[in-house]
């Protein structure tokens, strides 16, 4: 009875108007301003880089499934910085617009699959999560990264990717997938950080696009078209959504400083205050790749502990007195360290490595390990966190440590992410943000300390040092 009686529910239900989104009352809304942008554009990716409360999350299932009646059946993707917002908002976001309003599919919660029902038949096809399928859109969290590298997929939606639990590695998962069909990508997401959303997407859109500007009232989107790119980058107010209130948009512009209010509230990639690099600038710091000359020695930073195993290779310029950063690794733990090891000695081959130092100090183990592997890892000489991310700041701010463009994009990411947590006041503190995460600033740190000499207790940039070092 229950079953028939919403089979009848569903087929009475009025359609559901074009370019409307989900209110949240359940009831239809037009489209903003923004989201027809988003909505209209036919470039490979689109970014929503918009304010808090933007409508950002409500277009993707939308947008996902326009994408599913264009290029029919095969697998879809659409993911989330973590798994809290993935179980609120954002799955249940896809759940009613896919499973109720369009009545086109079904939740297998144990593999977190959309089965969408064949179009010609109206039926779905699979007994069971595994089975074959006309179509499945592949629901995930940038947090389990692994679980994004499983299909071939024809589209992507992503939601919240500037948050900084959501990495490069896991955007570069997802871009892989999309590779044999060319599949198309939508991001709606606030800004957080200056990592790969503002590097990779942002800073390649606004190098050469072309920019345009529209109000909504006082509200402003900023538009840029980087055909070449196949990127278009539409950056708006918070405000430009309706239903969020302009007064409470001047409230937040008076009260917060103004590079949070750009990133909240303006989609804006303001730098933050709490980066912990904030001298780091990609325009001065990143220099155009070149083989490296056979006499520069170099060192290599470890981080050999953690989810990926991740390393760090520097060469000394002794003529420039600069430190250049031209190679990174990163590979899942789960290999053994003998591999790891082989690995970095391959890509190390008839190079003049000085030192090889990594691991913090209770990873004795792990460096004992990489030595009977055959790579003599030592300790860095400077154990404190805060005293060897002082050395490498004092290395960017003299400009003497730049980074080889191409070479090191998870690096830079992280550059972008590494930021101090702040008080219940704002201010910031001397706790680093998801710093299990961040290895390659540990690599980095490490390689920096054993530079700069362990025995200094200035934190000025000192080349002598150095130079006694090789």
């Amino acid at each position: 009875m229950r079953a028939a009686a919403r089979k009848m529910e569903l087929a009475t239900r009025p359609k559901w108007p074009e370019r409307h989104v989900r209110g949240v009352d359940g009831q239809p809304v037009p489209f903003h301003r923004a989201q027809e942008m988003a909505w209209e554009s036919e470039q490979r990716i689109v970014l929503l880089s918009a304010g808090r409360q933007g409508g950002k999350t409500t277009l993707l299932p939308w947008w996902l499934n326009r994408e599913v009646e264009r290029h029919g059946a095969g697998d879809y993707m659409a993911a989330t910085a973590t798994y809290k917002l993935f179980s609120r908002k954002f799955l249940l976001e896809f759940l009613t617009v896919f499973c109720e309003i369009l009545n086109r599919g079904r939740y297998w919660a144990g593999d977190q699959i959309i089965e969408l029902k064949d179009p010609k038949t109206g039926r779905f096809l699979a007994d069971n999560p595994r089975g074959q399928m006309w179509g499945r859109i592949l629901l995930g969290s940038a947090q389990a990264a692994g679980g994004l590298e499983s299909a071939t997929a024809k589209a992507a939606a992503l939601d919240e990717a500037g948050q900084d639990t959501f990495p490069l590695r896991a955007y570069e998962a997802i871009q892989g997938r999309l590779h044999i069909h060319g599949g198309r990508l939508l991001i709606g997401t606030t800004l957080y950080n200056w990592g790969w959303v503002k590097g990779s997407i942002i800073d390649v859109a606004q190098a050469g696009g072309e920019v345009s500007t529209e109000y909504v009232g006082n509200a402003e989107i900023e538009r840029t078209i980087n055909k070449q790119a196949g990127i278009d980058l539409i950056q708006y107010d918070s405000s430009v959504n309706p239903v969020f209130p302009e007064e409470e948009f001047e409230r937040m512009r008076a009260t917060m400083a103004p590079d949070e209010f750009d990133l909240f509230y303006r989609g804006r990639a303001g730098k933050p205050r709490t980066l912990i690099y904030d001298c780091y600038d990609p325009k001065v710091h990143i220099v155009p790749a070149f083989p490296i000359p056979r006499h520069w020695p170099r060192v290599v930073g470890i981080d050999p502990l953690g989810e990926y195993v991740v390393a760090l290779w520097l060469a000394w310029d002794p003529e420039r007195q600069q430190l250049h950063i031209y190679r990174e690794y990163m590979e899942l733990f789960g290999e053994t360290t003998s591999g790891h090891a082989r690995a970095m000695l391959q890509l190390s081959a008839n190079e003049p490595i000085a030192a090889w130092v990594g691991g913090g100090p209770s990873e004795r183990q792990q460096r004992a390990d990489f030595a009977g592997a055959g790579v003599p890892l030592q300790a860095p000489p400077i154990t404190d966190v805060w005293a060897g991310i002082a050395r490498v700041y004092s290395l960017l701010k003299t400009f003497a440590l730049v980074i080889h463009q191409g070479t090191c994009p998870n690096l830079e990411d992280e550059l972008g992410r590494y930021q101090r947590k702040k008080d219940a006041t704002g201010a910031a503190t001397n706790v680093i943000m998801n710093k299990n995460s961040m290895h390659f600033a540990d690599a980095i740190r490490y390689a920096c300390a054993w530079l700069t000499g362990g025995e200094q207790t200035t934190i000025a940039y000192q080349p002598s040092i150095i130079s006694r070092r090789y």
